[in-house]
């Protein structure tokens, strides 16, 4: 049986079922329409994924800004421009109950929500309504089988796959330098919190990427080269 890529290009699935083209499916009402809200959240506000109203979860599929996902006050990933988040339960245990929520870091983040139980049924009623799920789905749990195989990993990998990972995402580039900034919005504690080592691992680890000239710290912020690849 042919594996589902080898039927498909990958270039036009990423191109053709992006997070960009799956918005513009579920805000088009001109089949099966469904309800959503376009709404702004300020620094340091809570986005809980759960509607105890509707007894439902919302999906929220970010527009400008970046947040913290956090489960249970642990912070799992960060999501940010063009990503969606809450179509997926992390790691659940039965009867176990979820406090799941975006917490705003940047002055502001712009965001489309939607209700769960309404994306799946545009989903059901739609022409390729499964690609857009699938895709998206398996983008989540690449996701986390990355974080689950990191967590495995020697502590300075982690650190260093991490911080290559945030300042590629959300980072820009410095003046004409290969290196990439990691935004300010970002402090060093909840990095650390997010790679999940000691204060004492992740700052003699970071001594060691500066003096091996991957990582550069100065009055302006923490620095990345972005052409160190993890082997």
């Amino acid at each position: 049986m042919y594996q589902f890529e080898q039927l498909y290009n990958v270039d036009t699935l990423d191109q053709d079922f992006s997070t960009g083209k799956f918005l513009q499916v579920l805000l088009d009402d001109s089949y099966y329409p469904i309800e959503h809200k376009y709404k702004t959240y300020n620094k340091n506000e809570k986005i809980y994924f759960p509607d105890k109203q509707k007894n439902d979860s919302n999906i929220f599929i970010i527009e400008d800004g970046v947040g913290g996902f956090y489960s249970n006050k642990e912070l799992i990933s960060f999501v940010g421009k063009g990503e969606l988040a809450g179509l997926h339960n992390l790691a659940t245990r039965e009867g176990e109950a979820q406090e799941e929520y975006v917490k705003v870091l940047t002055e502001t983040i712009t965001l489309w929500e939607f209700s769960k139980s309404d994306i799946l049924g545009k989903i059901i009623n739609i022409q390729d309504g499964y690609l857009y799920h699938y895709l998206t789905m398996k983008k989540i749990l690449d996701q986390m089988l990355s974080r689950y195989l990191m967590e495995h990993k020697a502590s300075e990998e982690r650190v260093m796959y991490y911080l290559h990972d945030i300042a590629s995402r959300y980072g820009e580039h410095h003046a004409d330098t290969n290196y990439l900034k990691i935004p300010q919005f970002l402090s060093q504690n909840s990095i650390i919190n997010y790679i999940g080592v000691s204060n004492k691992t992740f700052y003699k680890i970071l001594k060691k990427l500066c003096s091996d000239g991957i990582v550069r710290i100065n009055e302006e912020g923490m620095f990345v080269d972005a052409r160190y690849v993890m082997e």
